[in-house]
């Protein structure tokens, strides 16, 4: 079977048009010729059998028109070792076409090895990365989850700390663009500082980041925080309420205690202006 460049055969138009010998030959020996050139060149070495039968054959001509012009054909053609034939200038295109071939070849597999060199120096240090987090590999593979976790620690930004997972922030980071409210490097710091605040309280990071992602909130809260904060609040609405209603029962009061008019309507006055001047005034 031919190898792959042997698929295709240069055809010098200009030679092949002005040979003599060629421009001599009926049209039916022409393409006989040709066609023995196509075997010759698909050959493992670029020859025939000398065999006037195969010739035959492989011409495409049949036994009468070879016996017609197989003789002008061999004129073509010279003798060489264990019985065959060979056109001398296919065999020297034959010879030039493998050559670049086999180069090309070379150069390609030259290519490849650079290329997995390459990548076992890069996955070098995953493979001590594994060896120091105790992970044993006795069949000398790394399966796709240690792959999936040591690229995730080599790709981790240098600004984050180790105790945040690199995964969970970037997480974090999309939600905050989803929203429309992309970190700046200034937000960065002050999230993270934020964040390990929390972890000296206790607080569990990636439970805080995650809750964050899941409710789409721009900042991060502690477990405990935001719901006091809540309460807290809440507590100093009730009471600023509480504050006002005594104000307004004690104005009332001493409204409809009062001996004169004047007398009331000073008192309804100085009440009126110690509410407002009171904490829980609205």
């Amino acid at each position: 079977m031919a190898a792959k460049w042997q698929l295709w055969m240069p055809r010098h138009i200009d030679r092949w048009r002005g040979s003599p010998a060629v421009r001599a030959m009926h049209p039916a020996a022409r393409d006989g010729y040709w066609e023995l050139l196509c075997c010759q060149w698909q050959s493992d070495d670029c020859s025939l059998p000398s065999d006037g039968m195969e010739l035959s054959e492989k011409s495409g001509l049949g036994d009468e028109l070879w016996a017609q012009y197989g003789a002008r054909i061999l004129r073509n053609f010279e003798a060489i070792e264990g019985g065959r034939i060979r056109n001398a200038v296919c065999h020297q295109e034959w010879l030039t076409a493998k050559a670049k071939y086999e180069a090309n070849s070379s150069a390609k597999s030259e290519a490849g090895k650079r290329g997995a060199d390459a990548r076992w120096k890069h996955d070098k240090p995953m493979a001590r990365a594994i060896k120091n987090d105790g992970k044993k590999c006795h069949t000398g593979t790394v399966t796709v989850t240690e792959t999936k976790e040591l690229k995730a620690k080599a790709q981790a930004p240098s600004f984050l700390p180790p105790w945040i997972s690199a995964s969970t922030w970037d997480s974090y980071e999309e939600m905050r663009r989803r929203i429309r409210k992309p970190m700046t490097d200034r937000a960065r710091e002050l999230v993270i500082a934020k964040l390990g605040r929390f972890r000296e309280a206790g607080e569990d990071i990636e439970e805080v980041l995650n809750r964050s992602i899941a409710n789409g909130w721009q900042d991060v809260w502690a477990t405990e925080g935001r719901g006091s904060g809540r309460n807290r609040a809440q507590e100093r609405s009730d009471s600023n309420d509480e504050a006002a209603r005594r104000a307004i029962a004690g104005i009332y009061g001493r409204a409809s205690q009062g001996s004169s008019g004047g007398e009331a309507g000073n008192g309804r006055g100085k009440d009126i202006e110690a509410v407002r001047a009171s904490p829980g005034s609205v």
